[in-house]
């Protein structure tokens, strides 16, 4: 109950965005402060419906949580992808990696930057896949 009334009173504020989804036409409302002031917003929070505008069904709550600041880094720059491919083409000659390992690898090198998955992909094709076994989608029938 206090986290429903803790959360209640940050939409009362605005200090939280909110939505609600129509479920018949798919269409997003945004949940007024006032939505917040009304005697049933304690059982909205907690069945997590609420009244469509303009219609007599109910709709879904959503509740817009924003991110922390360190959690998203600045997008990594063009000139450090060459860096990437140079650290991973080290670590690759000591270990062997699969492709996942590989990309944690490369999130954990580059802590202040946000490795998108476009770049990993780049990244891999400049870095060579080491022999091994043979799949058996390469196998000849």
């Amino acid at each position: 109950m206090d986290a429903h009334h803790r959360l209640r009173e940050l939409l009362e504020a605005g200090q939280l965005e909110a939505a609600i989804l129509d479920p018949w036409t798919g269409k997003l409302y945004r949940a007024s402060a006032s939505l917040w002031r009304r005697f049933d917003a304690d059982r909205m929070i907690e069945s997590g419906e609420t009244p469509v505008p303009g219609s007599p069904n109910t709709g879904s709550l959503l509740i817009k949580r924003f991110a922390e600041a360190h959690a998203h880094g600045k997008p990594m720059p063009r000139a450090k992808i060459q860096e990437a491919i140079e650290a991973l083409k080290e670590k690759i000659a000591t270990e062997s990696l699969t492709r996942p390992q590989q990309a944690d690898f490369l999130r954990k090198t580059f802590p202040s930057y946000r490795v998108t998955e476009r770049q990993i992909t780049e990244i891999f094709q400049a870095v060579p896949v080491p022999t091994g076994r043979r799949r058996k989608s390469d196998k000849k029938v």
